[in-house]
This record gives structure tokens, C-alpha cells and sequence, in this order.
């Protein structure tokens, strides 16, 4: 049968507050939460007309140790399964030490008419990040890198620039 847990609605102030917590452990890992079942799982905020709309945060503990992993997997099918990310605005992804983004077949970075940007970190103490573009090898073909700036069919071509950064012993 159906299970709604819901928090009280509001005409003037703000909606109710659900929450669902794992108990915690001084010693151990905290208790789990677990959703599941045979059908679709939908975390959704709630709307509004006059304010902003609700937020959806996942994130997990703090620890003295190894602090938990997030993880959103879609699991593998006779038809390939999805993962999609998308907003009306910024979808931003960082890692304190290391973004990884991998693929079996084509990984792909869309925009639909904005910027793609790939920007390491800076540093004022240490060496700034580095991008790093690699094709993959193989006993038959190693696979390539492609760079190319957008064709137009009535304005300008886009142009390919590079450039290595400036220094005390110059970059190369």
C-alpha cells in the first residue's frame, strides 16, 4: 500500500519539517536509511507560487575518520541505464582533492548554447591543479584527441587558442 509521510502546508509562513535520521554512533558507523522497493523512488520539494521553492540536500556526516561516500548509480540492464544532472542554471561538481569522470562508452558534456569551461584549481602555496586529457589505450587502436573550435554557417568560425603559462623559468 501507499506511505506518505508530509509536512504540514502553509498559506502564509513556511511548509512543515520532515526529517529522517540515521542514529549515530560514537564508535561505529551511524545507522543506516534505507529506501527501496519494486517501484520508483521521488524526492521532490514542494512548490510555491509567491517564494522560492524547497531545496534538496544529500550529504553525509562528519567523522574524526573516513567520512561516508555519496553515491548515485543506476544499475546495469539489458538496456543502458541514465544518470542525468540538470538545472535552469549552474550544475557544479567539485572535489576538495580530485574530480574523476569516467565512461565505458562516450562521456559526454553538453551545453545547450552557454560555455563549457575546465579550470584546475589555483594556489597561493603550493602548485596550481593540472587538466590532464588522455585517450585511452589498447592492444588494437588507442583512441584519440580531438580538439576543435565550432564551424558557422553565416558568422565567424571559433577560434582554437593555446598557450602555456608564464613563469619564473617560463612554461613550455
Amino acid at each position: 500500500g501507499l506511505v506518505t509521510i508530509s509536512g504540514g502546508s502553509s498559506n502564509s509562513g513556511e511548509g512543515g519539517f520532515v526529517s529522517i535520521v540515521g542514529g549515530s554512533s560514537r564508535w561505529d558507523s551511524s545507522g543506516p536509511i534505507s529506501l527501496g522497493g519494486g517501484g520508483d523512488i521521488t524526492l521532490n520539494t514542494g512548490s510555491s507560487s509567491n517564494n522560492n521553492s524547497g531545496r534538496i540536500d544529500i550529504s553525509t556526516g562528519s567523522g574524526e575518520n573516513v567520512v561516508g561516500d555519496i553515491s548515485i548509480s543506476a544499475s546495469m540492464g539489458a538496456v543502458p541505464s541514465e544518470v542525468n544532472l540538470m538545472a535552469s542554471g549552474l550544475v557544479s561538481i567539485h572535489g576538495k582533492s580530485r574530480v574523476a569522470m569516467s565512461s565505458d562508452g562516450t562521456l559526454a558534456i553538453n551545453s545547450e548554447s552557454g560555455d563549457i569551461a575546465l579550470q584546475s584549481g589555483t594556489s597561493s602555496e603550493t602548485s596550481a591543479g593540472s587538466i590532464v586529457m588522455e585517450a585511452g589505450s589498447s592492444a588494437v587502436s588507442g583512441g584519440n584527441v580531438n580538439v576543435g573550435a565550432g564551424h558557422s554557417s553565416v558568422g565567424n568560425g571559433g577560434n582554437l587558442l593555446a598557450a602555456a603559462g608564464s613563469g619564473h623559468s617560463g612554461g613550455h
